[in-house]
Order: structure tokens, then sequence, then C-alpha cells
């Protein structure tokens, strides 16, 4: 198991690239690309109609808001462990057969501890696929702060690590580029 990645329910996120939506309800066609890259989240296993609506929501708005340059070059401000930029670990995935699309998937993180015990909307691991979401915190946030949440997480998904940078600046730096 990975160590969880812990986002503060009170700080804005930052965001990420182009998504495609998939719920256990259905599929929600919301596949968009920039720069010719292509990222997409699934939603899986969430029973819990509310929830699968908001990250879906969510994750519409921040494929919106990476549509913009400015936003987008969220990419170009972090690395990963190994030191290669997210947009440059972005551009290899893109040039590979396997589907880059398939790289994020939103979990329902209702029964793993740090929902039951810390205060975050989302938590990941650097490199992982799997992003978990705490309903009781993501889904009484305001839009834009949930918009920017997925952004962060997908950030993470892409391998970046915290310590440095700490939470609150990756927060900042996603706000700077993609908030309103």
């Amino acid at each position: 198991m990975f160590p969880p990645r812990v986002i503060a329910a009170g700080r804005a996120q930052p965001a990420l690239l182009c998504l495609c939506v998939m719920s256990g309800y259905g599929v929600a066609p919301a596949q968009e690309t920039h720069a010719g890259y292509s990222l997409t989240a699934k939603v899986e296993k969430i029973r819990d109609g509310e929830l699968a609506s908001a990250i879906d929501r969510a994750v519409r708005g921040a494929m919106r808001r990476l549509q913009g340059a400015k936003c987008a070059r969220v990419f170009d401000d972090f690395s990963d462990g190994d030191g290669r930029s997210l947009s440059g670990v972005l551009a290899e995935m893109a040039g590979h057969q396997s589907d880059p699309a398939s790289r994020a998937i939103f979990r329902d993180g209702r029964e793993h501890m740090t929902c039951r015990t810390s205060p975050v909307a989302a938590f990941t691991g650097p490199g992982s696929r799997v992003v978990f979401v705490c309903r009781n915190r993501f889904g009484t946030i305001g839009r834009e702060r949930a918009e920017l949440i997925i952004i962060h997480e997908l950030l993470h998904t892409l391998g970046l690590r915290e310590q440095p940078p700490a939470p609150g600046e990756i927060d900042r730096v996603v706000a700077r580029r993609c908030g309103s």
C-alpha cells in the first residue's frame, strides 16, 4: 500500500489535463485533448450516486480548466520523483501504445482510515492510478475547489511527490494557474 497523500478540506487544489469519466452507472462521453495528450479518469466502484455525480462534475470542470493554456502549464511547474517534468511524463505516455486515458481511477474512500480520521477530501500516492475520494468532505465543497482537488490528485498520479513541495505549495500553484 502506498503512503496516503493528504489534502486538507479547506485548501485550494491543483488541476489536470483531459479526462473521460466512466462511472459504475454508465459512460459519460467527456474525452477531450490538449496539446495532443489525453488523460482519462475512471470513476469506478462507487455505488453512491451523489458521490459519483460530484466526481463526474469535478472531473469535467477540471478538463475545462486544463483546456486553458495557463492552467495546462501546471504540468511544467512540477516534476516526478526522477526529476522529469510532468509535461514530459504526459508526452511519454502519449507516445506509448497503452492509452494514457486509463491513468486515473477514482474510488470511494469512505472505508479507508484516512477518510475516517483526517480532514482530507481526496488522496493518493505518487504514481498511483487510484485516487480515493472522501465523500464526507468532497461532497460538501464548492465546485471550483472540487475541480482543483481533482487536478491536484491527477498531478500525483503522474508521479508528483510531496515534502517537497509541501501540499500547500502545490495548492497555491494549482490555484494560481487554474483558479478563477
